[in-house]
């Protein structure tokens, strides 16, 4: 399962001849869903809208997602569960609060340090040990077992724009920048590991692969970049029209989402990202969120497990789905798959070249307009001076037209 923000929720299954639910939650309120975040069992959700209170939905039921409690404050800015537990939300605020919210309780459990700047992103590690709030131009690490007072500041040149702990290792955080930067901090030693400029506008999100050492950042320049982290240089990079918004990689480390600024989610195979998958027009404003659900034994065994084998010759995509129940085995018809990756690649191509072809038209179309009007203008003129009947002055316009025409 993925999630997809824009003003609404969207859960969807992935692949879809698996799973069939798809599903859509509309809240109350128009205003942009800016922060989500999954509990460990993916039963819970958290949301939070742009000036609204935070909520919690139940995910159980896909067919009626529902909001199950609203936190009352106004002045939340970002949340996010802890990893191993759907009973802890951390939540930071627009004066700078970084604090625990027991869901159970329904209570404040735990404050931090308080900031200086609001909080705008709130990450923790994957064994929840540490819990980073991302400000303005820098970032905040705590130790979520200590003293709850700051344990180390990341300065960086730019506005910080997003934050990503690593999901497997320790001590190991990559932050993006508006100035299209991506540093990668140890933060044990407090030191960086990687750092380069890998967008020429801002940094829009990033995601690291749980296996193998890999960076896959997208930003405003339209850009998503799959980046080696032991040589530093770029894999592939990845050009689409439209800004692209979010990014995220599925917890098996084969399937990369991406959020773009027309509505669109675009779901990439790690290892052949030529092509997308699949193009789903999702929203009718910009996907502000693209969230894979987290690993889960019931979710796999539901969903199956997905071979994809994939050449550049043919694109073959071969789907093996096994019953939960009796554990059998049904392979879909490769040629089958085969045609329903070809005809959607080749729609996907048509409409975006029918909307070149209508975007070029248009211009010639204002060309040929002003030449046009251009020619009728002189020519309306000519008639003018024959209206007259003034000789001389027809003399002098066919002189100054064979003058331009000898220069020419």
């Amino acid at each position: 399962m993925f999630a997809s923000c824009s003003n609404t929720l969207r859960v969807d299954s992935w692949p879809i001849e698996v799973l069939k639910e798809n599903s859509e939650y509309i809240p109350q309120s128009d205003e942009k869903i800016s922060h989500l975040s999954w509990c460990n069992d993916n039963s819970y959700m958290a949301i939070l809208q742009q000036g609204e209170k935070p909520q919690i939905l139940s995910i159980k039921d896909l067919s009626n997602i529902r909001t199950v409690h609203t936190i009352n404050d106004h002045n939340i800015s970002s949340v996010v569960f802890k990893k191993g537990t759907k009973k802890h939300l951390a939540m930071g605020t627009k004066n700078g609060d970084v604090m625990i919210y027991d869901t159970k309780l329904r209570s404040i459990s735990r404050k931090f340090v308080k900031l200086t700047s609001p909080i705008e992103f709130l990450e923790f590690s994957y064994d929840d040990l540490q819990l980073a709030a991302l400000c303005e131009d820098k970032t905040v690490v705590f130790y979520t077992e200590a003293d709850g007072k700051v344990n180390n500041e990341y300065k960086h040149g730019a506005k910080c724009s997003c934050i990503k702990f690593h999901p497997s290792a320790l001590n190991k955080m990559a932050v993006g920048c508006a100035n299209g930067y991506v540093t990668i901090w140890d933060t044990k030693t407090n030191s960086k590991m990687y750092n380069c400029q890998l967008h020429s506008q801002a940094v829009s999100g990033i995601s690291l692969a749980r296996s193998g050492n890999f960076l896959i950042s997208v930003g405003k320049d339209h850009k998503v970049c799959v980046t080696d982290l032991n040589s530093g240089e770029c894999q592939f990079r990845i050009n689409l029209n439209v800004p692209v918004n979010t990014v995220d990689l599925r917890f098996d480390d084969k399937i990369i989402g991406v959020g773009l600024d027309d509505g669109s989610v675009y779901l990439y195979d790690m290892n052949f990202a030529v092509q997308p998958l699949s193009c789903l027009r999702q929203h009718n404003s910009p996907v502000n969120i693209i969230s894979f659900a987290n690993f889960s034994r019931d979710y796999i065994e539901t969903e199956s497990s997905i071979s994809t084998v994939t050449s550049i010759q043919d694109h073959i995509s071969e789907m093996r789905m096994t019953s939960p129940k009796t554990g059998l085995t049904n392979n879909s018809d490769p040629l089958k798959n085969v045609k329903r990756d070809f005809l959607q690649t080749v729609k996907n191509q048509t409409d975006e070249l029918e909307g070149q072809l209508v975007e070029h038209c248009k211009k010639f179309q204002v060309f040929i307009n002003n030449e046009f009007k251009m020619i009728n203008d002189i020519m309306q003129d000519k008639w003018e001076l024959f209206g007259a009947s003034d000789v001389n002055k027809l003399l002098q316009s066919a002189e100054s037209d064979f003058c331009d025409a000898e220069k020419i």
